[in-house]
């Protein structure tokens, strides 16, 4: 059966508002963490909080052409469809100022926020990006997860023994 334009266009806004949803936890994640280093959470240090925002801001890249790919199929022009993929991220500097602010106004809640950025991050990838990976490619996507979880395991020491920054600068004047 032959796929419509209003199906493939059905499907792309529900793909973009998949990653732009997926986005708002990364943002809050990143906000949290340099909230939570402005005001002098044990074990928060710069170096950890500028790598999670480079590992999350490295995996923007792909999830923007996860976007953009298939809107340049569907007859869209190509720079549009660029845009598109580019400005699905803008969500994630917007949660991050709001991460930050939450954690500054509201210490006690830091735990709760943290908790619920990572819940969300891993049922996106378990509900979402898992079985998609599974339907292209079984045992790749098995290699890949492990290779992931090795990587984060041997990448633990160094960030944990990474020296807190002398002082945490305020945020918010």
């Amino acid at each position: 059966k032959d796929i419509t334009n209003d199906q493939y266009n059905k499907s792309n806004i529900l793909l973009v508002l998949a990653v732009v949803i997926h986005n708002i936890p990364e943002g809050l994640a990143i906000g949290v963490t340099f909230g939570s280093l402005a005001i002098g959470i044990d074990n928060v240090t710069l170096s950890g909080a500028l790598l999670l925002t480079l590992g999350i801001g490295l995996q923007n890249l792909p999830e923007g052409a996860a976007i953009s790919m298939p809107l340049a199929a569907t007859r869209m022009n190509k720079f549009k469809a660029y845009l598109v993929g580019a400005i699905s991220a803008i969500v994630e500097p917007i949660a991050a100022i709001l991460g930050t602010l939450l954690v500054l106004s509201m210490r006690l809640f830091l735990p709760l926020m943290l908790l619920i950025a990572a819940a969300i991050m891993i049922f996106v990838v378990v509900d979402e990006i898992v079985p998609m990976a599974n339907s292209y490619n079984k045992r790749l996507t098995s290699i890949g997860f492990i290779i992931i979880v090795a990587i984060t395991h041997a990448a633990e020491p160094v960030i944990k023994s990474a020296k807190p920054a002398p002082t945490a600068p305020a945020i918010i004047a």
